[in-house]
């Protein structure tokens, strides 16, 4: 017998596929001479059973996971993906509802996005799940059915915006540099959308306003510093956008919860972002984060509860909004993966792979009272014709209902150099296939399970934001705490330093699975001030001009008063003192108070002195030095001094007088012929005490 066209590859009859492989039907030549056969094929190239349906995957409780916890996935692709025929089935083996096989699996939020219009000028869609308001509405209202609720993401943008492309929609674009009719045409996009779906029946939980932006949003990205959110003019703008988009989710849907979203877990981005948004009081619940072990590397636990912690701290929730793990590391439908390579990230391929992750994510995200939970991304995304043997129909499929990652109708609007790699075209079928939590034939894996029989706790809660505030109204720090809902408990309020609270307990309540705001007052603490003076007391001649102030510190503002302005007046708050006469001035300094210290008052004392004095004429007679000064008629006296060297410390003669109406004096039994040098200066006793004045220059005379 001969088998006619055995050879032709590609035949309907022939034995050798389009790849020139060898069919299984041609065993029966080996089995006809009574031999064994390998007959196995790659089930990734052919669509065959992968196996990864039939593999158990272990799952373990997570602590504070409870029945009220975000365990979400985003299938926005969904809409696309029943256009082409794919199939979803239970855990039973029957077809059902991609929605049914979610929620029977623990599965109680999905994420939506929204494109504006990802169409070009002739009706062809870009690809990527064509996820305009139209095919967002279909799969709200199935997840209607099945009482889950909805996340809707707009990218403001009609295709994909992340950290490298954030393109205005080509129907905005006229309106580009008009920042009223850009808020505008957010707030009426936004708005008349949510109106949409609430007349459709979705319970809309969360509204995410901007996908990814960390560089940028709606065609503004960073140029000049290391994000957007440090350059002031871009992100005032982007800022407005923000507030345009949560006013359009507080009118329509008052009980859904405003995300913003960014790619990031880094803290310096956080600190940027979350100053600019309070800066221009956007208003918004929840910051999201999209995060990736096989981009985030071994660190990525630890640093999704610092991300946590610290927006605790800025008092917003926090939510992962994009994560992901390879359930394979092969091909299913021929379009190249998007991620093969694991890093050093610490999980195995495969479903339990995928469960350990999620373990440990949401481990991280709920160690914080502000964590929420997380959306898989896109884990439902599977070939529309399992076998990457079928990638020309699934290309087909792409170009027709949008299946896969990006079309070529993308071009002209999405950046070529994303479409094309060498030249070579890199739109086509679904990039994402390995990391879904299904097999490629739309069979659930063992992994699903996980957002069910990982649940430890049946509570639903709801948290509150507590405002630590000064007596002005200035947040001090943030509390984020969890309550049961419809439950009252008892928060022992923290310490700040600096400041006494007043009161130690407040009730809080828990209403339902919404946000509250409470805010309590603490009182800042008074402290004692301190007035340092480099001195207690200051002798000072009369007819001077003494600037005090300059040798005082202390925190509040300084008044000086004296207690004798005939002696010493003040003037220019204590930058110069007065000083009139000779006598004794008690200056009192007084410290204002301030935020953070009480008023205090300190005394300094003044002596006022006579002046200096003047030697009008020195004389000498026989061992004999007569020495004639100005006549000081404030001073109580005056005090002569002769000596042998200039620094009065050889053969010393001192004169005290009592009173001043003589003003000639006379130094005897000084060494003949000697040169002495003479000095003079007055005094005033105050109390039983003499206060000298400046000493007079010096006078050089031999004596006879």
């Amino acid at each position: 017998m001969i088998y006619n066209e055995a050879a032709y590859v590609g035949s309907w009859k022939s034995f050798f596929d389009d790849e020139g492989d060898a069919q299984v039907s041609m065993a029966i030549f080996a089995y006809a001479q009574g031999n064994e056969t390998d007959t196995s094929r790659d089930p990734y190239k052919y669509g065959d059973d992968t196996g990864l349906k039939q593999q158990k995957v272990t799952i373990k409780k997570v602590k504070n996971m409870s029945d009220s916890t975000i365990r979400g996935i985003d299938i926005s692709s969904y809409t696309a993906l029943k256009k082409a025929g794919v199939k979803y089935y239970d855990n039973e083996g029957k077809e059902a509802s991609l929605l049914k096989v979610l929620s029977d699996n623990g599965v109680n939020y999905i994420r939506i996005r929204i494109w504006n219009d990802p169409y070009n000028e002739k009706g062809e869609t870009y690809g990527g799940g064509s996820n305009d308001v139209k095919a967002g509405l279909e799969i709200a209202k199935e997840a209607a059915k099945y009482n889950i609720k909805v996340l809707l993401g707009f990218h403001y943008s009609d295709f994909w915006a992340d950290p490298a492309v954030q393109l205005l929609p080509k129907a905005w674009e006229k309106d580009r540099n008009n920042q009223e009719k850009m808020c505008s045409n957010v707030y009426e996009f936004t708005k008349e959308t949510l109106e949409q779906f609430k007349d459709a029946g979705a319970d809309i939980g969360m509204v995410q306003v901007g996908n990814e932006i960390s560089q940028g949003m709606m065609g503004i990205m960073h140029r000049t510093k290391a994000n957007v959110w440090q350059e002031e003019e871009k992100s005032v703008l982007i800022d407005s956008y923000l507030n345009a988009g949560a006013r359009a989710v507080r009118e329509c849907v008052p009980d859904a919860l405003v995300a913003i979203h960014l790619d990031t877990l880094n803290l310096s981005i956080y600190k940027d972002a979350m100053n600019a948004w309070e800066r221009d009081k956007v208003d918004y619940d929840v910051l999201g984060s999209s995060s990736y072990a096989f981009w985030a590397g071994k660190n990525m636990l630890g640093n999704v509860r610092k991300a946590g912690n610290y927006v605790a701290s800025r008092g917003k929730l926090f939510a992962v909004l994009e994560t992901s793990w390879l359930n394979s590391q092969k091909d299913a439908d021929g379009t190249v993966n998007m991620v093969n390579n694991t890093k050093d990230a610490v999980y195995k391929v495969g479903p339990q792979g995928q469960a350990d992750m999620l373990s440990d994510l949401y481990d991280a995200i709920l160690s914080n009272d502000n964590g929420l939970g997380a959306f898989y991304w896109e884990g439902a995304w599977i070939p529309v014709k399992a076998g990457w043997v079928n990638w020309k129909y699934n290309k087909e499929m792409a170009n027709e209902f949008g299946t896969g990652w990006a079309t070529e109708n993308a071009g002209g609007y999405y950046p070529k150099s994303k479409l094309y790699y060498n030249g070579n075209p890199v739109w086509g079928g679904d990039s994402w296939d390995n990391q879904t939590l299904f097999d490629d034939k739309g069979y659930p894996l063992d992994s699903l399970r996980f957002y069910k029989d990982a649940v430890s706790s049946n509570e639903k809660y709801s948290r509150v934001v507590i405002a630590l505030c000064d007596k002005e109204n200035n947040v001090l720090e943030y509390r984020v705490v969890k309550v049961v809902s419809g439950k009252s408990m008892t928060y022992t309020l923290p310490e700040i330093k600096g400041y006494t609270k007043e009161k130690d307990t407040i009730k809080i309540l828990g209403t339902n699975d919404k946000i509250s705001k409470v805010s309590v007052v603490y009182n800042k603490d008074i402290k004692k001030q301190t007035i340092t003076v480099k001195k207690a007391s200051y002798t000072i001649p009369y007819g001077t001009k003494f600037n005090l102030k300059n040798k005082v510190k202390a925190v509040g503002s300084l008044t000086f008063t004296s207690n004798n302005t005939n002696i010493v007046s003040v003037e220019k708050q204590g930058k110069k003192l007065v000083v009139k006469k000779p006598g004794k001035v008690k200056i009192k300094i007084t410290a204002g108070a301030t935020a953070d210290y009480k008023q205090t008052s300190r005394i300094v004392t003044i002596y006022a002195v006579p002046k200096k004095q003047t030697i009008k004429k020195v004389s000498t007679a026989k061992r004999k030095v007569k020495v004639n000064i100005k006549k000081d008629v404030k001073a109580t006296g005056y005090q002569i001094v002769a000596a042998k060297n200039s620094r009065f410390s050889k053969g010393k003669k001192v004169l005290t007088k009592k009173g001043t109406r003589q003003v000639t004096y006379t130094i005897t039994k000084l060494n003949s012929r000697k040169i002495y040098y003479v000095k003079a200066r007055a005094y005033k006793t105050i109390g039983n005490k003499k206060y000298f004045g400046p000493w007079s220059k010096v006078k050089k005379i031999r004596v006879k």
